[in-house]
């Protein structure tokens, strides 16, 4: 099998290296975690403590906010650039 050599910030080895099995090699578990995506979403249960996911879900919804205005506010010139 052809082997490809990939470059990894020390962050992101040791978030890798975390993820492996015992006797698991690196192309293992990197096929391992990409072979089913809804499998990784669970990865993430509980990763956070009730005040992070409360912060979380606070900075979610001002930026859906920011967002939804952010577009008001596009759709407000457009429309006057074309009574204008």
């Amino acid at each position: 099998m052809a082997t490809k050599m990939v470059r990894l910030t020390e962050d992101a080895y040791n978030a890798l290296n975390g993820l492996k099995n015992k006797g698991e090699s690196f192309s293992d578990t990197v096929s391992r975690i990409c072979r089913n995506k809804n499998a990784r979403l669970l990865n993430f249960v509980g990763i956070l403590t009730d005040e992070e996911g409360e912060e979380l879900q606070r900075i979610v919804a001002e930026q859906r906010e920011l967002s939804r205005k952010m577009t008001e506010d596009r759709f407000e010139r457009l429309w006057a650039d074309d009574i204008s």
